[in-house]
């Protein structure tokens, strides 16, 4: 078929041919246009089970949709099947890929089957997905500028094939569509009308290869490698960028030794392959030894007047050896000290600091001190955004409903806040650094205490409480005012889940319906939560630990998202939780 096919589309991201009709990206997720192209007919078809939207990975409806926001759906056929991939997952914006697949038929569209690509070392994930096409066999996804990568997946879990570079440098290929009478690919040009056909079966057959990232290392010994016709060089990756620490053709026995690259200087190597033209040239795998470095992480924190509370989490791929975490000043004087026991990978545990904390105000950061070798020293400490309390503690309520609220918690716009002080004196408030007055009037006793009324946004309360000595004291808060339904400060307790269970707990920003997914690093749910209906506040939903059928979770590491739905509104947030083993 040759021409224009329709008078006019929906501007779209994507459109795909199968089953005899084109169909074509509306901006609405529940149905797609089609086009007839023999006669050019245009009409819509109904998606009853929903497509991923290109960026967020949900599945939107329009009385879903937040005020501005633009929907997509990414499409494309292998002759048998549709596929809709977003470059988004219930792991997290750009973190895995959703994917969704079709069967088609007189009836209709129906879903088949649904997975998750996992994220990799390669930071693909991370970036932006813009093209697609499918073969039968396996899933391709097309990276357009940056690092120009081409990722493939099985078609049937997602589970990885291969990955590397295009000719997109010169072709400027974006997506396409997998022809099976001809068994080829074709490929379109983004900036021009160029159309580019591949063998299917051809893979990179010369050009530069990527492995992914390595590491991080406590120490590096070698790399084997199988194939002919190839230069290799290993770069190491410090501060960002990327060295060449080594640059040879491939040697004889396919071993290069890395006993000579200092692992406390390039804890994380990749290896880039030039491979010949010449007839037999090829790269047809790689090992490399070395001995894994653990890699602890401050992750999130949470602080009440009297508690300071932060997740220790093992990104490494060994265990952890027994780390202290040190609560200081960020002027750098010593609070706390508290010890961690050896954490399994991905293992996560909770450090409370609660000890009272006397002084004048002032900001605090955590800080992990490896018991070994630390494969990101970037993340080993982080500040805690909130000030120290002292012995004049400071509560901030919602008001009159008095629910507490914690740094980062949201609150509806309109919602009063009372600012109260646990002593006597002048109590002084500053909103985002300028001074705002405290309502007293419609408080029932007086005391050094009085209302906020806070404008939608993100504000920074600070307070200050000066004695009848001159002695000042004070305390801050981050509070988000928002229009729309808010979920904030999303925790597991305990975290790693026992035998016992856990309890979900989290602050809504008005009255809505609670539920909670629980889903494998595969991206299967394994337990849902039924949904409750909760007034705006602390919330909290129990879990008893095991899956839909009831049987025993195994140990590891496992996503939760938790999602609040009002009326017209719904809003989620995501974390990680480990259970025990």
């Amino acid at each position: 078929y040759y021409g224009v096919l329709a008078d006019s589309t929906t501007p779209g991201i994507s459109a795909t041919f199968h089953d005899g009709y084109l169909y074509s990206d509306s901006g609405h997720l529940f149905e797609l246009e089609r086009i007839d192209p023999e006669t050019g007919h245009l009409d819509t078809v109904a998606i009853a089970d929903g497509l991923l939207d290109w960026t967020t990975g949900q599945v939107v409806s329009d009385r879903e949709r937040r005020f501005g926001q633009i929907l997509h759906a990414m499409i494309t056929s292998d002759g048998e099947q549709i596929y809709n991939v977003s470059m988004s997952s219930a792991l997290g914006t750009r973190v895995g890929w959703g994917v969704r697949v079709f069967d088609v038929d007189a009836d209709g569209w129906h879903l088949d089957r649904e997975f998750i690509v996992p994220p990799t070392e390669t930071g693909f994930t991370y970036q932006w997905t813009d093209g697609i096409f499918a073969d039968g066999e396996r899933l391709y996804l097309i990276e357009f500028a940056g690092q120009r990568r081409i990722r493939a997946v099985s078609a049937m879990d997602g589970s990885f094939v291969d990955e590397w570079t295009s000719d997109q440098d010169i072709t400027r290929v974006i997506g396409g569509q997998y022809d099976p009478t001809n068994d080829r690919v074709w490929l379109g040009d983004l900036e021009g009308s160029g159309l580019f056909r591949y063998r299917r079966s051809d893979g990179p057959p010369a050009g530069r290869l990527v492995s992914p990232v390595v590491g991080p290392a406590s120490a590096w010994t070698s790399v084997h490698v199988e194939g002919t016709g190839v230069e290799l060089t290993v770069e190491g990756e410090r501060e960002g960028d990327w060295i060449s620490l080594v640059t040879e053709p491939l040697p004889v026995g396919g071993v290069i030794d890395l006993t000579g690259i200092d692992a406390n200087q390039y804890a994380r190597f990749r290896l880039v392959a030039q491979i010949d033209t010449a007839e037999g040239a090829g790269l047809h795998g790689w090992l490399v030894d070395f001995v894994a470095a653990s890699d602890l992480e401050v992750g999130d924190i949470d602080f009440h007047p009297d508690l300071v509370r932060a997740a220790i989490r093992n990104r490494g791929l060994m265990p952890a050896p027994a780390a202290a975490v040190d609560l200081l000043t960020r002027s750098g004087r010593l609070l706390a000290t508290r010890s961690v026991e050896q954490l399994a990978p991905g293992e996560i545990t909770i450090v409370r600091f609660d000890d009272p904390l006397r002084g004048p105000a002032e900001r605090m950061r955590v800080w992990i001190r490896p018991g070994a070798g630390d494969g990101d020293a970037a993340n080993d400490r982080a500040d805690v955004p909130f000030g120290i309390p002292s012995n004049e503690h400071f509560l901030f309520h919602t008001w009159p409903q008095r629910q507490p609220l914690s740094h980062g918690d949201a609150v509806v716009a309109g919602q009063a806040i009372l600012v109260e002080a646990v002593g006597s004196g002048r109590l002084f408030v500053q909103v985002d650094h300028v001074a705002s007055p405290l309502d007293t009037t419609w408080l029932e006793a007086t005391g050094t205490r009085g209302v906020l009324r806070l404008q939608p946004g993100k504000h920074d309360v600070d307070v200050r409480l000066l004695s009848a000595e001159n002695v000042e004291t004070g305390s801050a808060i981050t509070l988000h005012v928002v229009d729309l339904l808010k979920v904030s400060n999303a925790l597991v307790v305990p975290n790693p889940v026992g035998p016992e269970g856990a309890e979900f707990t989290g602050y809504i920003s008005r009255p809505a319906e609670i539920s909670v997914d629980i889903y494998s690093l595969s991206g299967r749910r394994v337990r849902r939560l039924q949904p409750a209906f909760a007034e705006a506040g602390f919330v909290s939903l129990s879990w008893d630990g095991r899956d839909q059928g009831g049987g025993t979770l195994a140990a590891g590491s496992y996503l939760f998202v938790i999602r609040a739905r009002s009326e017209d509104e719904v809003d989620r947030k995501r974390g990680v939780l480990v259970v025990a083993p």
